[in-house]
């Protein structure tokens, strides 16, 4: 059984391209041997420090490296394979980062023997100790068809580190569609699977498979050719310098695997996107299915962004959110409003940043997951409430001791960390009031109207106090219409502090109302308080919904932007 190792230096991981080479390759080769054993090493899973120039492995006893991380067990399977494979795409001209540390860390495996001797002075030779009967095939790809020029350095490098025994197989990138993958009717990873098929038979490739390999890279002196019907997808012109140059393209493709239609209502919209750093501007059609991206587009956009690219790459990474780019004054935007809401939402990248910010807030700066966790969903906290309330209708006692328990156990069963002010709020209402009722226990009393009236006054004092605190109370139940508005923090947190306040008048009222309708004698005062909880609750979800539509116009007609909402015919 033939033993071998895929060493994969690719920074894209299992993801790269040029993997699928290999495994072409690897094909191919288990046609001839169909028991070979083959482990795959990614470097960029793996554990592996930078070499220190110690000379420790040349030094001591146990000829080992001091660092103790993946490399060691990465060696012993290195020199114990029949076959080692490179896989790796070419780095500006040279190696990649990942697999010359690789190399580096290779030290302990060199072995020192006297050359010659020659007037009491020795000629010493250094040399990997590997088994003498070991292959060697290096497969990597490049953005250029001037394989020659491309590889200059890496072939000097190969032929030094494997002894000149290695077998090459340089590329261009099979990536893009401008490289040919037929010819003369032969698939390229068909030849590629021959050439597995020749080594595994012979360790080595035979001269018409090398023939046919090498018709698939052209050598040129020029960069990069490509077929001119491709031109104007992946290049343009230049008409000022005369030369082409890749374009965004390259620089958005990414934003197709995380395009998100169900975040827009409103399908067929055009973004127009202009990055007036590099001069570069593109249409982005938003599908109901699929985002396609146009150069230099000629039709009339339903919204336009204006960026340099910096920014347009911290948005999607991440680092920055849609409002505050505007409030710095570092992006602009006209057309509708939507199609902002919700590129800020997830439409083309995942808004990162909003999350962890809204998490290190609700958590004071412990948990940046905290949003994500079940136990803080929204619902959680109204749980106390609604099994509290229904139940009272049947039992006054049992309910308010199933309230009192259930928030006590949303507080135990909660991370350490992830327990908020209102959480602790919850306990101490229904054990305040659970301890009025009971005090209050030989006075007649409405069974269900008193009780809501005393919780209504226990809460509108505690909820009341938060809004002197650095997180208004609601902000820990709304957080989710975060992400469905444009807004940064401090508009989040400005926005919850109108709406507590707004539901603690409520609170404060229901008493009120309460009074006012038994002292006028009026039946069915029930329906007078739902009326009065309905009306807050309409009022907070407008408060909601256009809180952050109003401070975004106002930074907006500060920066001198228009934002107009095409659907309604209305400025924002």
């Amino acid at each position: 059984m033939k033993n071998i190792v895929v060493i994969n230096s690719s920074l894209k991981g299992k993801a790269s391209s040029t993997l699928n080479i290999t495994n072409a390759f690897l094909e191919g080769y288990r046609l001839v041997v169909d028991d070979a054993k083959i482990e795959y090493f990614h470097l960029t899973e793996l554990n592996i420090q930078t070499c220190m120039d110690c000379e420790g492995c040349n030094t001591n006893t146990s000829r080992g490296c001091h660092f103790v991380d993946d490399m060691s067990y990465l060696l012993e399977r290195y020199q114990a394979a029949d076959l080692i494979i490179h896989n790796f795409s070419l780095n500006h001209n040279g190696l990649p980062s990942l697999l010359q540390t690789f190399i580096e860390r290779m030290r302990p495996l060199r072995t020192f023997v006297i050359e010659d001797e020659m007037d009491g002075h020795v000629s010493v030779k250094s040399f990997y100790n590997r088994p003498a009967d070991s292959k060697f095939v290096i497969i990597s790809t490049c953005r250029s068809t001037n394989i020659e020029e491309s590889y200059k350095a890496v072939n000097v490098r190969v032929d030094q580190n494997f002894n000149g025994k290695a077998t090459k197989l340089f590329f261009p990138s099979t990536l893009y569609p401008y490289v040919n993958e037929t010819i003369s009717g032969i698939d390229f990873f068909k030849a590629i699977q021959w050439a597995g098929q020749d080594f595994a038979k012979d360790g080595e490739i035979s001269k018409p498979v090398y023939e046919i390999l090498y018709r698939f890279c052209p050598n040129t002196k020029q960069n990069i050719v490509i077929p001119a019907d491709c031109a104007n997808t992946y290049f343009q012109l230049d008409l000022n310098y005369e030369k082409l140059r890749l374009i965004g393209l390259g620089k958005l493709s990414p934003l197709k695997e995380t395009y998100d239609a169900s975040r827009l209502k409103l399908q067929n919209q055009i973004l127009e996107i202009k990055f007036t750093d590099i001069n570069e501007s593109y249409q982005l059609i938003l599908k109901s299915d699929e985002l396609e991206i146009i150069p230099k587009g000629n039709e009339i956009p339903h919204g336009e962004l204006k960026m340099c690219y910096q920014v347009f790459g911290e948005l999607v990474m991440g680092k920055m959110d849609v409002f505050s780019a505007v409030k710095l004054g570092v992006l602009t935007y006209h057309g509708d409003i939507k199609i902002l809401n919700a590129l800020n939402n997830g439409l083309l990248y995942k808004p990162n940043k909003k999350s962890e910010d809204m998490s290190l807030l609700l958590s004071n700066g412990v948990n940046k997951d905290w949003v994500n966790h079940p136990l803080n969903h929204p619902i959680i906290a109204y749980i106390p409430w609604l099994l509290c309330l229904v139940i009272m209708g049947f039992n006054i006692t049992l309910g308010l001791c199933i309230g009192l328990m259930a928030s006590i156990l949303t507080v135990l069963f909660k991370r350490l960390g992830d327990t908020t002010l209102l959480d602790k709020f919850n306990v101490l209402i229904f054990l305040i009031t659970s301890g009025i009722v009971y005090m209050l226990s030989k006075i007649e009393m409405r069974p269900v109207n008193d009780i809501v009236i005393i919780l209504s006054l226990v809460s509108s004092i505690f909820y009341g106090s938060s809004l002197f605190t650095k997180i208004p109370i609601t902000a820990y139940i709304g957080y989710r219409d975060y992400y469905a508005a444009l807004s940064s923090i401090e508009i989040y947190v400005k926005k919850h502090q109108v709406i507590t306040f707004v539901l603690t008048t409520m609170l404060m009222v229901i008493p009120l109302v309460e009074m006012t309708v038994s002292f006028l004698h009026v039946n069915y005062s029930e329906i007078y308080i739902i009326a009065s909880v309905v009306f807050t609750l309409l009022i907070i979800k407008w408060i909601s919904v256009n809180y952050g539509k109003w401070m975004y116009s106002r930074v907006s007609k500060n920066r001198g932007h228009k934002l107009e909402d095409k659907t309604e015919h209305v400025k924002i």
